[in-house]
């Protein structure tokens, strides 16, 4: 959905309706919402008094789509910290996240030589391993017979990638990097790509950038460090695409340590989201569904 003040779109957000038990649901706006006051403001700015109208204009709209969906909150997890405060919109921190809380960039106008020089000693090693063993990287940009090979090493249901590719607009793809050894897959990435960066004033881009969202792999062949050359192979495409960054998508010490570490060892810098926040519609369910939650 968007918010239009006059015939400029200001502000747009990705509405997800998550089903709860009961009938219940709540709405869900992930890494958003987006305002054109982040990416292009007008000459001279927005004014804090502008922002925030821009701001209420778009709570409206979210609360004429409840209206319909009967919602308990409506949960934000922003890219970037606001230039006001959400509770002054009647907004809650959140007990419970669902994005990562932090995650780690490459910028992508550095060099290869560069980027590689700020890897990790082992991550270069690894890569280059790879590529002595013969790995194969192959990419598809489209839903084809190469989803049923990822699908076999997948982490979520089949149709959860079917809908994800079937998701596509010139500013949005979905590619999925193949890595073979002697002619059969044993390493997959999922990566989106957002933003045409021949057109940094729309207002749903940022530069351009591409995100590593899903990643899996056999565990057959794990000697041949595929995975490394995968992301180094990937980082390169984005490169050549014009993306500014790379998003490796979520790091936790506590809960993925190895993963964690695979991921920092392409070096890059530590992003920290500023974490969720709730609109309440419902006082009472919304106190329910929090003990509920922490019951179960």
């Amino acid at each position: 959905m968007w918010y239009k003040d006059g015939d400029e779109i200001q502000a747009v957000a990705l509405i997800i309706r998550h089903g709860l038990p009961f009938g219940f649901s709540y709405l869900y706006c992930p890494r958003g919402p987006l305002f054109n006051f982040q990416f292009s403001p007008p000459a001279g700015g927005f004014n804090f008094q502008k922002k925030s109208k821009i701001f209420e204009g778009l709570l409206e709209k979210i609360k004429e789509i409840n209206a319909e969906e009967k919602a308990i909150f409506f949960k934000v997890e922003p890219e970037a910290d606001f230039p006001f405060n959400l509770s002054d919109f009647g907004f809650v921190k959140s007990e419970k996240e669902i994005q990562p809380a932090e995650t780690v960039i490459l910028d992508l106008t550095k060099t290869e030589e560069e980027l590689l020089a700020e890897m990790k000693s082992k991550t270069r090693y690894n890569i280059n391993l790879a590529e002595r063993k013969d790995i194969k990287i192959t990419q598809q940009a489209t839903h084809n017979s190469q989803l049923t090979t990822f699908l076999e090493l997948r982490l979520h249901p089949k149709e959860y990638y079917e809908k994800l590719f079937a998701a596509h607009s010139p500013n949005f793809s979905v590619e999925l990097f193949l890595a073979e050894y002697n002619g059969k897959t044993i390493a997959a990435h999922l990566l989106v790509f957002f933003g045409n960066p021949a057109r940094t004033t729309d207002v749903v881009q940022s530069g351009g950038q591409a995100v590593y969202l899903h990643g899996a792999s056999s565990r057959e062949h794990k000697e041949t460090m595929a995975p490394y050359l995968l992301h180094w192979e990937a980082i390169k495409q984005a490169k050549n695409r014009g993306c500014l960054i790379y998003d490796f998508w979520g790091i936790s010490e506590k809960k993925w340590p190895g993963l964690t570490r695979f991921k920092k060892g392409f070096g890059g810098e530590e992003k920290n989201y500023p974490g969720a926040f709730d609109l309440v519609f419902a006082q009472f369910w919304y106190w329910v569904y929090n003990i509920v939650r922490k019951i179960i």
